[in-house]
């Protein structure tokens, strides 16, 4: 039993979680077209605990406004950040089967393991209908 000096009226406490889990990193670096429209996507991803980390890809149309699950090839969960870099396929024309030339498309990669971390955007120029 927890005492003080104040004579108060003694309380009891809810059980609690005490969570000393840092919480992971992930960045998109970099990008390349594919000649059927997918895209290949390069990342890297820190976790201090060494978790095994889940990724969440979203991508937006219309600048970050708005996200959506995006379709990826390849499996994003349970990443072993021994290596931290990897690759994943987001398969775009099933996602956005038409694009105007030229817009611009953000991907957004959030990272997982007991908690939600911090994540990051990267910026996409489609050029043509089919890809780059």
């Amino acid at each position: 039993t927890a005492a003080d000096a104040d004579a108060g009226e003694a309380a009891e406490n809810r059980p609690f979680r005490v969570d000393l889990n840092a919480p992971p990193t992930a960045s998109l670096t970099s990008y390349t077209v594919q000649e059927d429209g997918s895209v290949k996507v390069q990342y890297t991803v820190r976790d201090d605990e060494n978790d095994a980390v889940t990724l969440n890809i979203f991508y937006s149309e219309d600048g970050g406004g708005t996200w959506f699950m995006a379709t990826v090839e390849e499996s994003v969960a349970g990443i072993s950040v021994t290596g931290n870099q990897g690759t994943f396929t987001w398969l775009r024309l099933r996602d956005v089967p038409t694009i105007v030339p030229g817009s611009s498309i953000k991907l957004r990669a959030v990272p997982y393991d007991e908690d939600e971390g911090r994540g990051s955007d990267l910026s996409l120029t489609l050029t043509s209908p089919g890809g780059e």
